[in-house]
């Protein structure tokens, strides 16, 4: 499979009970960072994201999943030697995987209904988003569209939460992406990147 050239990205949509052959092909670490995990559900997801993303970047590299080495780059973001750029984010037993030509490029899903304290997350991190001015009815809908731009940028940069952006991320795209019931999605990449959706979460479901 080509890596998508500059100017454009791929978006991986990774469903609950989907199949993937890099799930067989998991590292030790992997598999011991599974088998801290107590849930069985929350277990399988992160089974079944790994194996994901395994299987997708090894389709762009030519290499086998097992053999891909995944490391930190010099801002903390995840990278595989060879292979193109990539972010991936999850929420419950959903996961969504971009991948680019890069550099910048990050993508954030969330999940409705988690009981966060809106008002008080907004205040925080979001200060321009004047959370109390939106209907109470529309107030997380408002909220995890804003929250998950945040985060896209923040991944796109390389930044953990409460990072300092970088001034030139005010000239970034940022975009919602059409997302399953119940999830909110962003990508944020340098430019108006061409999306194309090799796995949609319609088709994986």
């Amino acid at each position: 499979m080509r890596p998508p050239p500059p100017g454009t990205v791929d978006l991986w949509w990774i469903a609950p009970g989907s199949h993937w052959l890099g799930s067989a092909a998991l590292s030790a670490a992997e598999l011991a960072r599974a088998g801290r995990i107590t849930e069985p559900a929350v277990r399988a997801a992160f089974r079944r994201r790994r194996g994901a993303l395994r299987s997708v970047l090894a389709g762009y590299t030519g290499a086998a999943p097992a053999e891909l080495v995944f490391r930190h780059g010099p801002a903390g973001r995840p990278e595989v030697p060879g292979a193109p750029a990539f972010s991936v984010s999850a929420a419950g037993e959903w996961a969504v995987l971009a991948v680019g030509a890069g550099p910048v490029l990050g993508v954030d899903l969330e999940l409705a209904g988690q009981g966060r304290e809106l008002n008080a997350v907004a205040r925080r991190f979001l200060p321009a988003l004047a959370l109390e001015q939106s209907a109470p009815e529309r107030r997380e809908a408002v909220f995890l569209r804003a929250w998950t731009r945040y985060e896209a940028t923040l991944k796109a940069a390389g930044l953990g939460l409460g990072g300092a952006l970088p001034p030139e991320s005010a000239g970034w795209s940022a975009r919602p992406l059409a997302a399953p019931t119940g999830l909110t999605a962003s990508l944020v990449t340098e430019d108006e990147s061409e999306v194309t959706v090799r796995q949609s979460f319609a088709r994986a479901a």
